[in-house]
């Protein structure tokens, strides 16, 4: 059974993906009624329950005092993340929000090396300009069911936004990559942001009814499933067997979005999409390459 063993993290991961594209799809949803503000809020919240038990009943270690500050100003940049693209999916096809998220890999190596000093990759800057290409290809394509009164190009600037928002907090996670808990990164990843958008929740409209709470508890879930089951099946097998599977998000997104939400992305955003991916494996796959060269 040593090959069925080895494809287990490959299906957790496509697990985990699968979540994350499922809690997208409740986020769209929500969007049409409730403020992006409140639904981040209240993911947050029940985030944090989830996570804070963990944290309980695994007794794990808190970080030291410049760990709690990455952490935090981390947990700032999920803030970023959650707003900008949540809102990005009340406007864009839910494929469409996910093809432009996947920007945030090739934004990691410049920014780290811009930023915390990481060498990048040569082939960094390459991927990053030709996904780029990708990402104008695929927002110029028309959606068939895309929501009617979205802003587009608005909407796509939000999901680069978060993007770049996401990008950062990856950075601020690897000046502390073997340093913390998991458990403990997962609490600062829902806590702070909860802490962050409850003081804005009055402004956000009115709270949600005791019936709707179930709903809400249903994303927090799914927000900590995801990371839950990405964490373990990274800890189970090497980054670049498992690097290719994030992009089944694509698929997935688009499937939901076309069954729940009658969307049907065009050809050119299948282009884009296949572009913005090809740049990410490219960078992936050839960094790596070259890291094994230089170890041999």
């Amino acid at each position: 059974m040593p090959c069925m063993k080895a494809f287990q993290p490959l299906f957790i991961a496509a697990i985990g993906i699968f979540l994350g594209s499922v809690m997208d799809a409740l986020v769209k949803s929500a969007s049409a009624g409730t403020a992006i503000i409140a639904i981040a809020a209240w993911r947050y919240v029940f985030g944090s329950l989830y996570t804070g038990a963990a944290f309980v009943a695994l007794k794990a270690q808190m970080p030291d005092r410049r760990g709690v500050a990455i952490h935090t100003l981390r947990g700032l940049c999920q803030v970023g993340v959650s707003l900008t693209f949540f809102w990005a999916l009340s406007q864009l096809a839910l494929a469409e929000a996910t093809a432009l998220g996947f920007v945030a890999t090739i934004m990691v190596a410049p920014l780290a090396q811009w930023t915390i000093g990481e060498k990048a990759g040569r082939w960094a800057l390459p991927a990053a300009l030709i996904g780029f290409v990708g990402v104008l290809i695929a927002i110029s394509a028309d959606t068939d069911g895309a929501p009617m009164d979205g802003a587009r190009l608005l909407g796509a600037g939000a999901a680069l936004l978060s993007a770049l928002f996401f990008a950062a907090s990856l950075i601020l996670l690897r000046l502390r990559a073997g340093c913390d808990d998991k458990a403990a990164v997962a609490l600062f990843s829902n806590v702070v942001p909860a802490l962050a958008l409850l003081p804005l929740l009055p402004f956000a409209g009115p709270l949600p009814a005791l019936p709707e709470l179930p709903f809400y508890a249903l994303i927090g879930a799914l927000g900590v499933g995801l990371w839950v089951f990405l964490t373990f099946a990274y800890a189970n097998a090497p980054a670049g067997r498992l690097a290719p599977l994030q992009y089944t998000g694509l698929i997935w997104s688009a499937v939901v979005g076309c069954l729940y939400f009658e969307e049907l992305p065009g050809l050119r955003f299948f282009a884009g999409g296949a572009i913005i991916i090809g740049a990410c494996l490219m960078a992936g796959w050839r960094d790596e390459a070259e890291r094994r060269n230089a170890d041999a």
